[in-house]
């Protein structure tokens, strides 16, 4: 007997070849067109990131040195002295000035922390950090007032060279105090509002009252 004599096979065969039919064209763009991953990536292949691009280090040159120390100086006098403040508004960077207007930053509530500078020596940084071509970091040093109370300090200095040429302050930080304070007793009053208490207080220096029978003491 023929396999196809009976009438339930050769329904059976002929569904099975429409089906064949419909589904083939349908598989063929997925296989043909499909990129498998990499065998070492569980997660697909891998996108590469074409919007960003690492800066690239340049020498820091001495005319552009020139010009850095000038901007810090400026602002040292002005915006961390807290004297004539309005006057480091065209020294700040855009990121310091976010949130700001020229008025609200003449009065003084800037986000940068006051210190009683020294009136000479200031602009001076002791290391380089970075050196783009429109961007340079630097740890800056701050030599205080006499009597201040307060030692050299070191900031983290971002700065930024705008369309127009000029230098500014982008971010200051200020990271460290070294040594011990500008002739000033260790219980002396800041010269400032804000600043860490008695940072001009030697490591292990404390005073204790004289004990009794000793000399200056009571009997």
């Amino acid at each position: 007997m023929s396999f196809l004599a009976s009438p339930r096979r050769r329904r059976r065969v002929l569904f099975g070849a429409m089906v064949v039919v419909v589904a083939a064209p349908l598989a063929y763009p997925g296989v043909h067109f499909s990129s498998p991953g990499s065998a070492g990536n569980a997660t697909g292949p891998s996108v590469q990131d074409s919007f960003y691009r690492k800066p690239k280090h340049v020498p820091f040159t001495a005319e552009e040195r020139r010009a850095v120390r000038a901007t810090l100086r400026n602002f040292i006098r002005t915006a961390v002295a807290r004297r004539h403040v309005v006057e480091s508004w065209e020294l700040a960077g855009p990121v310091l000035r976010v949130g700001l207007t020229r008025r609200k930053w003449a009065t003084g509530a800037i986000p940068v922390q006051p210190y009683p500078v020294a009136s000479h020596g200031q602009g001076a940084w002791s290391t380089v950090q970075y050196s783009y071509r429109n961007n340079v970091g630097l740890e800056v040093l701050l030599f205080p007032r006499a009597g201040s109370g307060y030692s050299v300090a070191t900031v983290s200095a971002d700065v930024v060279r705008g369309h127009d040429g000029r230098w500014r302050i982008n971010n200051w930080m200020l990271t460290k105090f070294h040594g011990p304070g500008a002739t000033a007793p260790a219980d002396s009053a800041s010269a400032l509002s804000e600043g860490p208490p008695n940072v001009h207080t030697l490591p292990g220096k404390t005073e204790h009252p004289p004990r009794r029978g000793s000399r200056g003491g009571s009997r």
